[in-house]
């Protein structure tokens, strides 16, 4: 742990709030193109398009007017088609669904006709932007394995009402592998990744409705994911990696098993691609497995962070440090690499179980812990953070140079 406490616990920020009478649709003497819906600064309904608001210590912010007015929307329809060959068995169960690729946004299901083959469907009162559109199927006993899935995804951009959509379902399939814990030898033939928890988000990541295999790692460091769609995902591996738009999956979830402590994920292996910094495209035909590699020669990092005062350098006391991946599309996937902390009486700090990898280091003199989750702050303060690289196994140490609330 570091001299806060604890450097390793998920750390989370949630700024949106929303009225209650404006977080949901309303239909009530609308036109079927009509809807009421959440309204964002400066006066949008998309949430894409909305607009931070900075609310400093002891500033008076007016003028933010909002006008909760009519919004135009669309309408989505087209045919859920048999993306093998024949036709779709009748009488199954379907689902289809509309998700925002901005999880402030709203999503929106279907209404699906099973009496035409292939199956017609419809989605009203769309509010325009950006989506996913996902349909799955589960059979029947009837009319296959009981309980299978058949699925199928695609981006989708609403601006206007889009007619004639063929999406062709396909078989689910499963994605097998294990999980190599480095310098932990198994224990009575028991790996000591036993019961991790594994998942695949869709990529791009959105709302938690988008369907995401899960499971856990066997006795013997082996995992099989079933339930696949077709389509792009990353691989997320609880607690290390994490949606920080969704820090509510792990609430409920057990900690890393205890064989797992001082450890992080060196790799994620999928066939011959490593796909720790970025998604994959899974494809049934290809079956190719899985391999996830723990490390355990984590890096280190103590610094001392500094502030003029005089026209002298004195130790900054009580400054949040914060640590962030440095490529920017890392950050809020590399959740192992977040982490903050808070200087001591003489300016220092330091940071523990390190993964190896290039980080910035931030040192706030206006900010909480949870700034190195928010990643718009972030953003307001690149240019101000200083570039470091860990390595596996070693341990630097760095001045930094605390930043003014004023010019943040």
């Amino acid at each position: 742990t570091n001299n806060d406490g604890d450097d390793s616990a998920a750390m989370v920020l949630n700024r949106r709030v929303l009225r209650d009478d404006l977080s949901h649709l309303f239909v009530k003497g609308l036109a079927d193109n009509e809807a009421h819906v959440p309204i964002y600064y400066p006066n949008t309904p998309n949430p894409q398009q909305a607009q931070a608001i900075d609310v400093r210590p002891g500033y008076d912010i007016k003028g933010i007017n909002l006008v909760a007015d009519v919004a135009r929307t669309f309408r989505v329809r087209g045919v859920i088609t048999n993306g093998v060959a024949g036709e779709l068995p009748a009488g199954n169960n379907a689902m289809a669904v509309l998700l925002p690729l901005d999880s402030a946004g709203n999503s929106y299901s279907a209404v699906i006709d099973y009496g035409s083959n292939p199956f017609k469907f419809e989605i009203k009162r769309v509010v325009p932007g950006s989506y996913f559109l996902y349909v799955q199927i589960k059979l029947s006993a009837k009319t296959g394995p009981e309980g299978a899935l058949w699925g199928a995804s695609m981006p989708l951009e609403v601006t206007q009402d889009v007619e004639n959509i063929s999406i062709p379902v396909k078989p689910s399939f499963s994605l097998h592998g294990n999980v190599i814990v480095e310098g932990r030898p198994d224990s009575g033939g028991v790996s000591s990744a036993a019961g991790l928890f594994l998942a695949m988000r869709p990529d791009p990541f959105m709302t938690p409705q988008a369907p995401s295999p899960s499971t856990r790692v066997l006795p013997d460091g082996t995992f099989n994911l079933s339930g696949i769609i077709q389509g792009g995902y990353r691989a997320y591996v609880f607690p290390f990696l994490f949606p920080t738009t969704n820090p509510g999956l792990l609430w409920g979830l057990p900690s890393a098993p205890a064989g797992l402590q001082d450890t992080y994920v060196k790799s994620i292996r999928v066939g011959s691609a490593d796909i720790l910094g970025t998604a994959v495209q899974l494809i049934a035909s290809e079956n190719l497995p899985m391999e996830i590699v723990l490390g355990s020669n984590p890096g280190a990092l103590d610094g001392r962070v500094v502030r003029t005062e005089d026209g002298k350098q004195v130790p900054a006391f009580g400054i949040t440090v914060g640590a962030v991946p440095d490529a920017p599309a890392a950050r809020g996937f590399r959740t192992d690499m977040h982490r903050s902390t808070l200087t001591d009486g003489a300016g220092t700090f330091q940071f523990r179980n390190l993964s190896p990898g290039d980080y910035r280091l931030f040192a706030w003199e206006a900010a909480d812990k949870d700034t190195v989750m928010d990643l718009d702050f972030i953003r307001t303060s690149e240019d101000k953070g200083t570039r470091v690289h860990i390595d596996e196994g070693e341990k630097k140490t760095i001045d930094l140079t605390m930043i003014p609330e004023r010019i943040r």
